[in-house]
């Protein structure tokens, strides 16, 4: 397979040639061959250590959110007790109120 310039074929004439399929992977291999890994595999590392850490922050922040929600409930929950258990003394305490509120206004009688 050769590569050419799209325009060599709409009257323009080039000097660049063509290039084969084999010249590029070849090229390609050279260029590779010549990349500093080190510094490639570190950038490769430390990016992987972000999207780790992101990750795991995710994780923690899904764990504390799943935390925060049990809490909450709880607290709705004990406040619902807590009001109905002082609607109870209310009702309790109004009780005795009129039971002692009669009680004089028998004795008074």
């Amino acid at each position: 397979m050769a590569y050419r310039c799209n325009k060599k074929y709409c009257g323009k004439k080039y000097d660049t040639g063509h290039v084969t399929e084999d010249e590029i992977k070849e090229r390609f291999v050279e260029v590779y061959n010549s990349l500093d890994r080190t510094g490639v595999i570190r950038n490769v590392e430390s990016i992987k250590k972000v999207l780790m850490s992101s990750d795991k922050e995710k994780a923690e922040q899904k764990k504390l959110q799943d935390k925060y929600d049990k809490c909450e409930k709880k607290l709705y929950k004990l406040i619902e007790e807590i009001a109905h258990i002082h609607k109870n003394k209310m009702s309790t305490i109004r009780n005795v109120v009129n039971w002692l509120t009669n009680l004089l206004k028998f004795k008074r009688n």
